[in-house]
């Protein structure tokens, strides 16, 4: 595939190719979808891409699309998944390291999930997990570590309440369950937005946006 850009506008997932040595983007299509998008996420094969989109009320859908091998313009794949109530909109969505599961970040609901994928793309169905307590407000971002057993979550939290710390929490992952595994609760005026990992070294980044501070942390 050519080098391609994806950028989500209001509800229209834009395609471009991308021209390496000069940096110039030309157009090639959009894809439509119902409400505004929030965030897409690349399936490890580079054959299917993952879009949440959400009016922030009662439309709250993830839609799987298949990439052209050569152009990288999008085609739908089935229906979008449309998401309970329980979780509500996707602010963040990441896709498994084996390409099995693809799991949501809900900040209105405090919350994340888990949906199962079938081998050719599609979203096939919401993984239920009875131990998901609350984790705290505005949870941003989810990430699956290299291994693929460790699943962390990113919640910012919220200046001026003082039950609204920021939080990075860590989950087991096997078989598409989540399970806690432990907790980091952060002081007053600090919550991490953004998290990533070293491609060699066991090392962890948090990015605070509250605070202002980038964090290490060994894994």
């Amino acid at each position: 595939m050519k080098d391609v850009v994806y950028a989500g506008v209001s509800t229209s997932l834009c395609v471009f190719s991308l021209e390496p040595r000069t940096g110039a983007l030309e157009g090639r299509g959009a894809a439509k979808v119902a409400a505004d998008i929030h965030y897409a996420a690349m399936h490890p094969s580079r054959k299917y891409l993952y879009v949440s989109a959400s009016d922030r009320a009662q439309v709250n859908l993830v839609y799987a699309f298949g990439v052209d091998a050569t152009t990288g313009a999008l085609s739908p794949l089935g229906e979008p998944f449309s998401l309970p109530t329980t979780l509500g909109r996707a602010v963040h969505i990441t896709v498994d390291n084996a390409g099995r599961y693809l799991l949501t970040a809900n900040n209105l609901t405090e919350s994340v999930g888990v949906l199962r994928l079938s081998a050719d793309g599609r979203i096939s169905d919401l993984i239920a997990q009875p131990e998901m307590p609350k984790l705290g407000f505005l949870v941003h971002q989810i990430r699956v570590d290299p291994t693929n057993r460790w699943v962390f979550v990113s919640v910012r939290g919220n200046q001026g309440v003082p039950e609204h710390i920021g939080r990075l929490h860590v989950f087991s992952f096997s078989g598409g369950m989540l399970k806690m595994h432990r907790t980091i609760d952060y002081e007053a005026g600090v919550g991490p937005r953004h998290l990533d990992f070293h491609p060699t070294q066991p090392w962890v980044y948090a990015l605070a946006e509250r605070g202002n501070q980038l964090i290490t942390y060994k894994h």
